[in-house]
């Protein structure tokens, strides 16, 4: 991670869905929303003591991972896997997928990731056409439930990044 202190900007990050979207464009949002996670809690009595209550932690609660792109034109893999899993009958399992999100340096280098383990799809959206409004993108606005997420640990430095290597690196797995 850079070491200049300064706080690090949201606006460049990439998106993998493990297994189905690596690098290419299906992997590419305007937004991503959901990263939060929410220790919930139980109120205790203790017997005799009616000033208070004791709140005690149970389990961690995690929203819905809120993915949002313009509409592609184009075969997505993901939006295959979206639509099955949320129009399916559930005769078969639900694919389960580890979703990697990668926030970036302004070398393309990794500075901050997160795995949400075993997501898969609750909802699929298409933004409201309008005839009469201004010309806007249609956006395709896709929620993932998951089991919880981890901050994956990141130790390259932006001064000793080197892009090119690391995608030969890549490239070699």
């Amino acid at each position: 991670m850079p070491d200049d202190g300064y706080p690090l900007l949201s606006f460049y990050f990439t998106l993998d869905i493990v297994g189905l979207t690596r690098a290419s464009v299906d992997n590419a949002f305007q937004e991503v929303s959901g990263l939060t996670a929410e220790m919930e809690t139980m109120e205790i009595r203790e017997g005799g003591q009616n000033q208070y209550k004791y709140r005690v932690p149970t389990v961690a609660k995690y929203p819905n991972l809120v993915l949002k792109r313009g509409l592609m034109n184009a075969d997505s893999p993901l939006t295959e896997w979206c639509m099955s899993t949320v129009g399916a009958d559930l005769s078969a399992p639900i694919v389960l997928h580890n979703v990697l999100l990668t926030l970036l340096g302004e070398k393309n280098q990794p500075l901050q990731k997160w795995t949400f383990i075993d997501a898969w799809p609750v909802k699929c959206s298409i933004s409201d056409f309008r005839a009469m409004k201004e010309a806007e993108l249609a956006i395709e606005t896709l929620e993932l439930s998951y089991t919880r997420f981890e901050k994956v640990q990141t130790v390259v430095a932006a001064r000793d990044y080197d892009a090119e290597e690391a995608e030969k690196k890549l490239k070699k797995k």
